[in-house]
């Protein structure tokens, strides 16, 4: 019975499961992050290593095929980097790496063609086509002018409070709100958690969450930084569509995952995506991810070995993943 390994490596977490070919969860492992351009090229073999030795060991076989969907996979020398640390690992007779959005691609699709979205502590938009060729947009922070993430909104959302506050722009309730959350006396003293000795680390990307609420109760600033970030995203979108030659008319999946997509509580950025891309791809189908990024690994498995995963199969691996 072929053994499959999945790996999800994250900046925060990584996870590793390791199924049968009847899509029966044999086992899975939890570490911390493995991004080696956050914690290094030694600390990231570690956390992989642990993971895919762990859900070996439980598992009691070897595995035909690892699939390593990894964060801070994104230019060749990073693949470079990878290959190396996980090269000495083993333990499969087939290794495949991809970068970590990739996952989300594949584990919202039938088939891993389309063009995922992912915003969550960074951002990041890949496609691939029927002929296997990807795409990719954002995903190097700042320098690629990613946004859509948490970070990003939130930054954005703090310049508009303090242009209301100064009166540069129009007043917000984002100001209240951010005072509240951080405990300030006045919004300018925000500066003291991200440059000076500040006994609590500065976490913009906590207040994404605010700038929701502020547009669901109708806060002007609230609503254009949502829309704005809800035009980049289809910046990004469009160019991967039209990048892997998709077809005007076609109805190509676009996957959105992360926590600004998954649990926004307010619309107007998806809907403002939504919009600016069905200008140019009006039969674009938008899915909001379900099922955990491990799957997609999973499933990739799965393709790689050139086994069936029927819908009744994904559904009992995702319901035993998120158990």
């Amino acid at each position: 019975m072929a053994v499959i390994i999945g790996v999800d490596g994250g900046n925060s977490k990584t996870l590793a499961a390791a199924v049968d070919e009847n899509g029966r969860l044999l086992a899975r492992a939890r570490e911390g992050g493995s991004n080696y351009q956050g914690i290094g090229r030694d600390a990231a073999a570690g956390v992989l290593a642990r993971v895919v030795a762990r859900v070996l060991e439980e598992a009691g076989a070897e595995a035909e095929v690892a699939v390593y969907g990894l964060a801070g996979a994104d230019r060749d020398k990073d693949f470079a980097v990878f290959r190396e640390i996980i090269t000495p690992i083993g333990r499969a007779k087939k290794t495949v790496l991809v970068n970590d959005t990739l996952l989300a691609l594949r584990a919202g699709t039938a088939d891993g063609v389309g063009v995922a979205l992912i915003g969550g502590a960074g951002s990041n938009c890949i496609g691939m086509n029927r002929q296997g060729v990807i795409r990719k947009a954002w995903g190097l922070g700042p320098l690629t002018g990613d946004r859509g993430n948490a970070s990003a909104l939130a930054l954005d959302a703090i310049v508009a409070a303090m242009k209301g506050a100064d009166g540069r722009g129009p007043q917000t309730a984002l100001e209240a709100k951010f005072k509240a959350a951080l405990g300030l006396g006045a919004l300018e003293d925000i500066i003291e958690h991200e440059f000076y000795d500040c006994p609590r680390t500065f976490n913009p990307g906590a207040l994404a969450p605010l700038v929701f609420e502020a547009a669901n109760e109708g806060d002007g600033e609230a609503v254009r930084v949502l829309r704005e970030h809800g035009r980049a995203a289809a910046e990004a979108a469009l160019a991967v569509l039209r990048g892997l030659g998709f077809p005007p008319g076609d109805e190509v999946p676009v996957v959105l995952g992360g926590s600004v997509y998954q649990k926004g509580a307010n619309s107007t950025l998806v809907d403002t995506l939504r919009g600016e891309v069905a200008k140019e791809f009006p039969r674009v189908r938008f899915v909001i991810l379900k099922e955990p990024p491990i799957l997609g690994a999973l499933l990739r498995g799965y393709d790689e070995l050139k086994i069936d995963a029927g819908p009744e199969l994904v559904v009992r691996l995702s319901k035993a993943l998120c158990d």
